[in-house]
């Protein structure tokens, strides 16, 4: 088996329009020097196999050699490509859109993986590859996949292979073409007369043909990864496989991509992320980044696995991406410390040199570098070295602790492909544009408010909720969930049952998982978890002089404030022995308290999260009560902040398993320097990793208090003994 390590170093591909071959030792001496532990490449098929079968592994075997003898790993990433021997006409269009042919004549030509002829002899050359390098002592592992996904931005693949894929997809899920008319509500006589839809929802399309569609879209594109993944360790059954996606589809929502985070980290043995907020994402915002790394990291360790931030922006951009910039040193290294405070377990910056040709992508020459063209370090790469050292000191410590999560944030993927379909705007690439993102910035401001608590979640899908995974939480928070299935919604009234918290806003499962509306909602008997049932809904004429007051009474205290609407002002009727705790001001129920078996929800009549991200105001306070009468509060403490800073400084907080040591990183994301008023609950012993220090503790009952400076764009990380 190979040895567990933390795997944290840089991109580094030489020849071609990358640096020259003979630049490799010195380039990988200096990566090692800086403590690196891995440095990641590519291994192309038309360079290995010119002719069909035939294979020559020398030039990468010369690289890896090379790594070998400097004494660094390499994270290894195929290019599945084309057999030699392919035709244009078997290669076909490639992939085709619902408007636009994504293939020829596009410049990026991308062939479907669904056509039989672009997989000829691809699982025999992987697994020749897999096996031929299986034993080398420089390998760590293999990337099946960078950045998997369908098109960017048109709905795909409608070629005659992906359609009778589709139509056999269709014969299992619903046992033959009966199945599919009754569902479907359509008399096919064959499945020849089956074919995808092709109209949005927005464009009178139907709800179960299309999401059937989007559905089977995302199944597909994680069969390609793991038909490369599997092919891989038939050759290689001991080194892991790995694929990174783009962070835009998990942050926002973008269905063309057709990767579903969690179905994908069924396909490999790690999950990645490539992550360029600052240049494609709409700029710095610190919880934003966060919000990917867990999620990305909910999805793998929903499957026993680990998540890896795979790509990150080690350089400058000049004009490759939507803005140009360049992160600073200290960002370097605040991304790094990021990363490890969301629990991943391996980080990659992309690029250690720049590209400098101009064969296939000379519009990013120049960008990227964590070092200077020529090779020679920047403050960039010592800073991500000065992170390093004190991670793979300490990667005991760091790849056996995880954060303890008490809540998790529901995220769905049939929400989000039939919001994309049918709610204008859901696409857009920034956290705060865009005026009817119903589903996509509530899940944005749910976990912001999380973050700026300094409470640590996770997320969960539907189907991991259907099979129990909710048990280990105490509280499930449902930001416009508008979709959900039955299974799902037996499993959480099972949940508030046994004692669990469910915290939900406007258009809580109105509608199946397929479209269709509740005449009571929240729909599959919800309602009565919730004690209250949907009566109405009413758009403000103008929301910003709607307030909703909410008078709850928790932990023996009067909560009272006028909080914004957002969208929408939902009706709600409560059943007899449900509480109102809130109102809008024309006196009718806006929020619902209920009791029901052991546990306890509440039910908001307006888009909360989404009014807390657009507006601020008092929701996140509401959200913080709630969760401290439920239990939940922040591992950690921080005073003396100014409160207009407060909510920049992050903390990560991650449980050993040893039971007895927690590793507590501090960021702030501020500008200024700040002295911090820390406290903690039992423990006895914290040490700066960075300095190796034990710090000054005073020690009141079960409290421990400890007071320190952090720095502007910095981190601070601590071990903490019980």
């Amino acid at each position: 088996m190979v040895e567990r390590i933390f795997p944290f170093g840089a991109t580094y591909i030489a020849g071609g329009d990358f640096p020259p071959k003979e630049d490799a030792k010195k380039d990988l001496e200096k990566m090692k020097k800086l403590g690196f532990t891995v440095f990641r490449t590519w291994v192309s098929r038309s360079s290995i196999e010119q002719k069909a079968g035939v294979y020559d592994f020398s030039e990468i075997e010369e690289f890896l050699n090379v790594a070998n003898d400097v004494g660094i790993k390499c994270v290894l990433t195929v290019d599945a490509g084309l057999p030699p021997d392919i035709t244009c006409e078997e290669i076909g269009e490639g992939i085709i859109g619902v408007n636009t042919k994504i293939g020829k004549p596009y410049p990026h030509f991308q062939p479907c993986f669904d056509n039989p002829h672009v997989r000829r002899g691809t699982a025999e050359y992987l697994t020749a590859l897999s096996s031929h390098f299986k034993n080398h002592p420089a390998l760590y592992c293999w990337i099946s996949w960078n950045e998997p996904h369908i098109t960017y931005s048109d709905i795909a693949c409608y070629c005659e292979y992906s359609v009778e894929k589709f139509r056999k997809w269709l014969n299992a899920k619903y046992g033959g073409l009966e199945g599919v008319n009754t569902a479907w509500n359509e008399r096919f006589k064959s499945f020849s007369e089956v074919y995808p839809p092709n109209r949005p929802l927005r464009s009178w399309g139907k709800y179960k043909p299309w999401l059937d569609w989007r559905a089977f879209c995302d199944d597909n594109l994680a069969e390609w990864v793991g038909f490369v993944s599997n092919a891989l360790k038939k050759g290689d059954p001991n080194h892991p496989t790995h694929t990174n996606l783009l962070f835009h589809q998990i942050l926002y929502n973008q269905p063309a991509v057709g990767a579903d985070t969690w179905k994908m980290a069924k396909a490999v043995d790690s999950l990645g992320v490539s992550i360029y907020l600052w240049t494609q994402g709409g700029g710095d915002f610190p919880w934003c980044f966060s919000q990917i790394v867990d999620t990305v990291r909910s999805a793998a360790e929903s499957e026993g696995k680990e998540a890896w931030v795979t790509e990150l922006q080690g350089g400058p951009t000049i004009w490759a991406h939507s803005k140009s910039v360049t992160p600073s040193p200290k960002q370097i290294e605040l991304w790094a410390w990021q990363t490890v405070a969301r629990g991943g377990k391996g980080l990659i910056y992309w690029l250690w040199r720049p590209r400098i040709g101009n064969v296939h992508s000379g519009w990013e020459n120049n960008e990227f570098g964590l070092v200077s063209k020529d090779g020679e370090l920047r403050p960039r790469a010592e800073a991500a070295g000065k992170a390093c050292r004190t991670i793979t000191k300490n990667a005991d410590l760091f790849l056996n602790a995880r954060p303890n999560a008490k809540i998790a944030i529901l995220q769905s993927q049939t929400c989000k492909n039939a919001a994309a379909s049918e709610i204008p705007d859901e696409t857009i690439f920034h956290p705060y544009e865009g005026q009817r993102r119903y589903y996509t910035q509530s899940q944005l401001g749910a976990y912001k408010i999380l973050w700026e608590e300094k409470i640590p979640c996770d997320f969960i899908n539907p189907p991991s909720i259907a099979a129990g995974m909710l048990n280990r939480y105490k509280v499930l928070i449902m930001p416009f969930t508008y979709m959900l299935d039955e299974p799902s919604a037996n499993a959480i009234k099972n949940f508030v049952r046994k004692g669990g918290c469910v915290i939900a806003d406007f258009g809580c499962a109105m509608k199946d998982e397929y479209g269709a509306v509740h005449i009571t909602s929240p729909g599959f008997g919800l309602d009565e978890v919730f004690g209250a049932y949907s009566y109405d809904i009413e758009t403000p004429d103008d929301d910003e002089s709607l307030k909703v007051k909410i008078k709850p009474v928790i932990e023996g205290s009067i909560f009272e404030a006028n909080l914004p609407l957002y969208a929408f002002r939902e009706i709600l009727k409560p059943y007899d022995k449900a509480k109102v705790i809130g109102e809008f001001i024309n006196g009718e129920p806006a929020i619902v308290e209920n009791h029901f078996g052991g546990g306890k929800t509440v039910l908001v009549g307006t888009l909360m999260f989404q009014s807390y991200l657009l507006k601020g105001g008092g929701w996140r306070t509401f959200v913080k009560k709630l969760l401290h009468s439920c239990g939940v509060k922040s591992p950690v403490d921080v005073e003396n902040v100014p409160s207009t800073l407060w909510c920049n400084i992050e903390i990560g907080f991650l449980e050993h398993e040893d039971g007895k040591t927690e590793v507590v990183v501090l960021l702030n994301h501020n500008r200024e320097d700040l002295d911090l008023n820390i406290r903690m609950q039992n423990v006895y012993s914290v040490i700066d990793l960075e300095t190796g220090k034990e710090l000054s503790l005073e020690r009141k009952d079960e409290n421990t208090y400890l007071k320190m400076m952090i720095k502007g764009k910095s981190a601070r990380i601590l071990k903490a003994e019980k």
